[in-house]
């Protein structure tokens, strides 16, 4: 069967794209560079709830990723493959992977915010104790627990609250007074919330977080939180550029690839989702979705189907 799309990255974005591209019966190839498919709904939360796109509202992030899964299925998903180049090859392209080189006739640009880590809090230590976490799989294992979450965004904020019924303590520490995330229902929680300070160092017994040292950004006061059981960061992430001869992003930080009309960012490749540019927008779910439509439409028309 001959290589018509390649879908690069296996958010949910990517399979939404090759479940529509399969009913219009045009084979496709997800290239997912980790070991799971999912993207941010399968690595960062989960558990959380949906609030977007209404089909999903209310369901786990993970049950969202089943189901997406399930209406990709008979497409071909290449895991732990990573793409490394493209290049324009007679009336397609010639992908180049960590397992060897494909001919595609089109190619699609959905890696999210592409491969990142987890932005730590730089403290000496922290990379050899296992009680901090940069996400949350299973909010079960702090049950009964003291547990200190550092951020101002809407996962810390998120998990802040929704720790409240299971630990027996939560700190919500951020470095400014305000916060990014949304803080209206707030202090309907029982939240201890310590602003302006970061954390400067830590104690540790073993290979456990013990207690964090934070300082008052104005003034340089310093107070400690002790018996502490866990730390979660949500301090955000850092992304890999990716190596595509693509329009560059308008700033330094990863926005999403520049394109014209119908999400082409050059003749025969699109982008989709957060790796779409997208000017002052929220990004969303629901948007890259919409966006995978006008892709495949667009792919159909140049198919003549």
């Amino acid at each position: 069967m001959k290589n018509e799309v390649a879908i690069v990255g296996g958010g949910p974005v990517g399979l939404r794209l090759a479940s529509m591209l399969k009913k219009k019966g045009i084979p496709a190839t997800i290239f997912e560079a980790s070991s799971l498919l999912g993207g941010q709904m399968t690595t960062l939360y989960p558990e959380k709830k949906m609030e977007y796109p209404e089909e999903f509202k209310g369901q786990k992030a993970l049950d969202a990723v089943n189901s997406l899964i399930e209406e990709a299925k008979t497409q071909n998903i290449r895991l732990s493959t990573r793409v490394l180049d493209f290049s324009p090859y007679e009336d397609g392209f010639m992908l180049k992977t960590n397992q060897g080189e494909e001919f595609f006739s089109y190619i699609v640009i959905a890696t999210g915010i592409g491969l990142s880590k987890p932005r730590t809090m730089g403290l000496k230590g922290e990379d050899d104790v296992n009680n901090i976490f940069y996400s949350v799989k299973d909010p079960h294992i702090f049950h009964k627990k003291t547990v200190a979450v550092m951020g101002g965004g809407n996962s810390a904020l998120d998990w802040a609250k929704q720790l409240t019924s299971i630990a027996s303590k939560i700190y919500l520490i951020h470095r400014r007074n305000e916060f990014r995330g949304d803080v209206k229902d707030l202090n309907q929680y029982p939240v201890k919330v310590i602003t302006p300070f970061i954390p400067i160092s830590l104690t540790k017994e073993g290979h456990q977080v013990t207690s964090l040292t934070l300082e008052k950004v104005d003034t340089k006061e310093k107070i400690i939180l002790d018996h502490l059981d866990a730390v979660l960061v949500f301090y955000g992430r850092t992304s890999e550029k990716t190596p595509f001869l693509l329009p560059e992003p308008r700033t330094p930080f990863f926005q999403g690839y520049m394109h014209k009309k119908n999400q082409e960012s050059i003749p025969g490749v699109y982008v989709a989702g957060d790796a779409s540019f997208k000017d002052r927008s929220e990004k969303r779910l629901e948007p890259g979705f919409k966006e995978a439509e006008i892709i495949v439409e667009d792919i159909c028309k140049k198919r003549k189907l």
